[in-house]
């Protein structure tokens, strides 16, 4: 909406109700900016940073934040979710069947992979991660798409009495520094009255952020969103104390373009808890611990008490520098001005509860040594590491299904800009099962319906999304008990082709059934009644999966020999006539 409609004064109003609101938010989540800097400062291994010990005193760390993190990423993002849309009546079959590729190919050029990956290390970190779905009407020269991002949970704010569905809140938003240069390009109808303002410091969080821009070339944007009765869902965007943009009714679905995802949920907090939030305690206690332990082996050597008179040593640091050197020679005036003190030995227990916390730590996070590929103890056999390693991802499983809910609000948000937005054709290339490329054509009437009135109504579809299926350790243990199943004659070999994500597997599968059709007419018949064109075709199947390079026919072993050479294989392997023998005698 035109700004220039309001009157000044209902433009201050609107601009004093959204900094009322976003004030009163970001006060109530003030204690977590606090503990989210600290878990960033732990993750990347500044962990000393907030002790008061002395700077002098060396600060070691062992960053079990980090490692519980990275440990757990590769389950949560090696593999995309897959979604499936599902039609609720049967006339929607054609529609969801394509509506199922155009949402995959949305989602990888929106570039999934990278905001799972950005996205799930947050949620791990933080406890919350916070997606944005939205209409970008800058995409594709201006025809725009829909378009996806994660934001900081820092930048976020939310209506705090609302403590578990978002779209209930009476408000919510983000607010991000932008330089002045920008904001004058986005909005260049407010160009004159934008200026540089200092009211960003409640989402200056991170250490990063710390140093002030000196140009002081920087404004606080503010995307507020609301529900309103009359005016539908309303989106304002203001910078500082000006008024850029008032739009009522701004999305058909009527939703806040948002989605969060939590690690673990907390009662009655919208707000998750992160792996950090556990470990936090423990990694201070075990640091201080290492610290004890690592200063008494340097006592341990003993230390010396020098009388710099007497000696006549002038330069003591330069000394302490060398007495790690063996056999060190050091030069005096007197013998008994120096003098060795016997050395500490750290206590016993320190060491032992060392490890206790460290055992601790496994216990609460659940990241056991399998997850970073160590020996499971006395377990040795493949189907016995395997089975551990299934139960150890079982938390990991409850985090997949997490992202796949997340991954299905998505789904429904871009099914939902589609039926408001496609007003044109819009073209996708997919590639089919034979890797041909294929085209779909769709648009909004395509999609939906329209009311008495000429309104699009948006459909109603079911979302499944397939997770956690291609989890390593899972996928692993399936194809190890596929394959015992088949040694054990219950599944033939094309059921456990299926269980793995094996180059080509369909082609394999698709030639083992031919196999066995044609196998299956010919058994039992009698060699005189067998057509030929079978036995042909049949030798052509079983040649195509034998790679033996020595076999005739020109057979190799990449399996790259023609149907031809299958023929001559054929022929050349067939009972040949002989002729009769010759007789001979002798005289």
């Amino acid at each position: 909406m035109n700004t220039t409609k309001l009157s000044k004064a209902e433009q201050d109003k609107i601009v004093n109700e959204v900094w009322s609101d976003y004030r009163y938010a970001m006060e109530a989540k003030a204690s977590l900016h606090d503990k989210w800097r600290k878990y960033e400062e732990y993750y990347k291994n500044d962990q000393w940073k907030q002790s008061s010990t002395d700077k002098n005193r060396i600060q070691p760390t062992i960053n079990y934040i980090f490692t519980t993190v990275e440990s757990l990423m590769p389950y949560l993002t090696s593999n995309v979710p897959d979604p499936i849309v599902l039609p609720i009546h049967p006339d929607a079959e054609e529609t969801a069947s394509d509506l199922t590729k155009i949402v995959k190919i949305i989602l990888e050029k929106n570039n999934i992979e990278k905001s799972l990956q950005l996205g799930e290390r947050q949620r791990l970190k933080f406890g919350t991660s916070i997606w944005k779905v939205f209409f970008d009407p800058t995409k594709l020269n201006g025809l725009g798409d829909v378009s996806f991002e994660v934001v900081d949970p820092v930048n976020f704010f939310i209506d705090p009495n609302e403590v578990d569905n978002l779209q209930n809140a009476d408000f919510c938003g983000t607010s991000v520094k932008r330089s002045v240069e920008y904001l004058k390009r986005r909005y260049p109808d407010k160009a004159n009255e934008i200026v540089a303002d200092q009211m960003s410091n409640e989402i200056t969080v991170y250490d990063s952020e710390d140093e002030e821009d000196p140009r002081n070339r920087m404004a606080t944007l503010i995307e507020y969103w609301k529900k309103d009765v009359e005016n539908g869902l309303v989106r304002i965007v203001v910078a500082g104390d000006v008024l850029l943009r008032y739009d009522t009714d701004f999305y058909m679905h009527g939703k806040y373009p948002f989605v969060r995802s939590v690690d673990y949920p907390i009662q009655k907090s919208f707000w998750g808890m992160g792996e950090a939030e556990q470990l936090v305690e423990m990694q201070d206690i075990l640091n201080k611990l290492l610290q004890i332990v690592v200063e008494n082996v340097a006592l341990a050597n003993g230390q010396l008490v020098v009388d710099k008179n007497a000696s006549g040593i002038r330069d003591i640091k330069s000394l302490a520098s060398q007495l790690w050197k063996p056999g060190l020679t050091i030069p005096v005036n007197d013998i008994n001005s120096i003098k060795k003190l016997d050395g500490v030995m750290a206590p016993s227990w320190v060491i032992n509860l060392i490890q206790m916390i460290q055992k601790n730590i496994e216990l609460v996070t659940g990241v056991s040594p399998l997850y970073l590929g160590e020996a499971p103890g006395s377990v040795t056999a493949a189907s016995g590491i395997l089975a551990l390693q299934e139960q150890a991802t079982a938390r990991v499983k409850l985090k997949l299904q997490e992202q796949g809910r997340l991954i299905e609000e998505i789904v429904d948000f871009i099914i939902a800009y589609a039926v408001e937005f496609y007003t044109e054709d819009r073209y996708f290339r997919y590639l089919d099962e034979k890797r041909e490329p294929q085209w779909i054509q769709m648009n909004s009437d395509d999609l939906a319906k329209r009311d008495e009135n000429g309104n699009l109504i948006i459909p109603e579809f079911d979302v499944s999304i397939a997770v956690g299926f291609d989890a390593p350790m899972s996928r692993a243990y399936i194809e190890q008990m596929a394959m015992q199943l088949h040694q054990m004659g219950v599944i033939n070999a094309v059921e456990v082709l299926k269980t793995m994500n094996f180059p080509n597997k369909e082609e394999i599968i698709e030639r083992l059934e031919a196999v066995a059709e044609l196998s299956g007419q010919l058994e039992g018949l009698p060699e005189e009644m067998i057509d030929p064109s079978i036995q042909g075709e049949l030798a052509e199947l079983t040649a195509l999966n034998i790679g033996n390079a020595s076999l005739p026919g020109g057979m190799n072993v990449l399996n790259t020999n023609s149907p031809q050479d299958a023929m001559e294989q054929q022929q050349e392997m067939s009972p040949q006539p002989t002729d009769p023998p010759l007789m001979s005698s002798s005289f």
